[in-house]
């Protein structure tokens, strides 16, 4: 598999999402929006831009491991409600996620916004350490020697350690 790096922002609010409870719809979607282009790039004489994948329906399928028929109909479901646009070639069909910047940090909030939110950040991450802080002075099983090493014995760890079952592949004596 190639180095596939970065992320994609998903809000909570995807559970309302209304083709969220369509298994094929939402893997496909999600498949989309992982495999998208996050910067400009050209790929065989094709610029594709932010937002913008390469695909066929045989190459959904085998990554999905769903039927080809599958695919066309989240596709289909998809456009219809203008979640991608796809434009199709004689290799391949281009998708464009309609609403990219949400998934990205590409989002046009207000400075003072973002300024509100990791101020509010900062005074949480503040406060907990303060609690942590004031946890671990009131803690008398606290060992902690913040030298590098463990605070417990670790031949005692490991003997009283249970180990865990190995399975062979394909077994099926699984618990």
């Amino acid at each position: 598999m190639k180095d596939i790096q970065g992320y994609i922002k998903l809000n909570r609010s995807i559970l309302n999402w209304q083709w969220y409870d369509k298994p094929n719809v939402r893997a496909v979607y999600f498949h989309l929006l992982l495999t998208a282009q996050y910067s400009d790039h050209e790929w065989q004489g094709v610029k594709l831009k932010c937002g913008q994948t390469i695909c066929s329906y045989n190459g959904l399928s085998k990554a999905l491991g769903i039927s080809v028929q599958e695919v066309r109909t989240a596709i289909k479901h998809l456009e219809e409600s203008k979640e991608i646009t796809l434009r199709a070639t004689n290799r391949f069909s281009i998708v464009t996620i309609e609403k990219w910047d949400i998934f990205t940090n590409n989002t046009n909030s207000s400075t003072n916004e973002s300024t509100f939110n990791q101020h509010s950040a900062n005074t949480q991450s503040t406060f907990n350490q303060q609690r942590y802080n004031k946890y671990n002075k009131n803690n008398k099983y606290n060992n902690n020697n913040c030298d590098g090493k463990p605070s417990y014995d670790v031949e005692e760890f490991e003997k009283r350690a249970i180990p865990l079952p190995v399975y062979e592949k394909g077994a099926t004596n699984r618990i």
